[in-house]
């Protein structure tokens, strides 16, 4: 019998105000939607993933998912942490990657007829954050697209951001106009326009490190710069938020 996880693996947050989302099925490993843009009248399936470890749960998710694709009429995006690698290139550090795993991950993108999005930013999306000999690097996370994507949002690309103080990369879709650049602008300007200068700083010196760890992945020296940045970056982090709910409790 399958065993579920009683919490749960995956969820998405939404804005009510700028989409609709309809789940339309899901399991222990994703969750598949249709969405309608409410200002576009645009509309896809999202499908989000989360693989598990064992070979035996990834097949039954590529089986699910080749299911889903029968039947996907529109255009369709499934993004998110596939626990796979497509080629040895995509990992560094570790045990080498088992071709049978390679091929499988290859035969599912091939089976959906999928692409990956074209993408910018960082190349590898995961580490398991240890310094040393043990440190691994792989590309896990990516964004898979069909034809009728291509089609539809033909400009659209993903950018693989800094992976900050997680384990992962963000992977945040964009699109190539200027309506999309100036909605990016003003998000960053609302969200992160009051940030004290020193957290600022201390977020862009674990931006360098981490660009320089994308080139150099088993540099032991920069993974331990990259620790000690991480850790002063949370501090400063955790008080400006301190203070901005000191702030808004104030003005309430």
């Amino acid at each position: 019998m399958e065993k579920k996880d009683p919490r749960g693996r995956v969820s998405i947050l939404w804005d009510p105000l700028a989409i609709k989302l309809t789940k339309l099925t899901s399991s222990d490993q994703y969750i598949h939607t249709k969405i309608q843009d409410l200002s576009s009248r645009n509309s896809y399936a999202l499908t989000i993933v989360y693989a598990r470890n064992a070979r035996h749960d990834i097949l039954k998710l590529w089986n699910d998912l080749i299911d889903i694709g029968k039947s996907c009429n529109e255009p369709w995006i499934l993004l998110g942490d596939f626990n796979s690698c497509k080629e040895v290139a995509d990992k560094v550090g570790g045990s080498k990657l088992h071709p049978r795993d390679a091929r499988d991950f290859n035969n599912f993108i091939s089976d959906c007829e999928l692409d990956e999005m074209k993408a910018c930013g960082d190349f590898f999306s995961w580490t398991n954050r240890v310094t040393g000999e043990g440190r691994i690097l792989c590309r896990i996370d990516r964004c898979l697209i069909n034809p009728l994507w291509h089609v539809a949002f033909k400009d659209s690309f993903v950018n693989y951001v800094h992976q900050g103080v997680s384990d992962h990369c963000p992977l945040i879709i964009q699109w190539k106009n200027y309506a999309e650049r100036e909605k990016l602008k003003l998000w960053s300007k609302l969200h992160f326009g009051n940030m004290a200068e020193k957290t600022k700083l201390a977020k862009e010196n674990l931006n360098r490190i981490q660009t320089e760890i994308q080139k150099r992945p088993l540099d032991s020296t920069l993974s331990d710069l990259e620790k000690r940045a991480i850790k002063e970056y949370t501090e400063l982090a955790g008080r400006d938020e301190a203070s901005l709910q000191q702030k808004a409790k104030a003005d309430n």
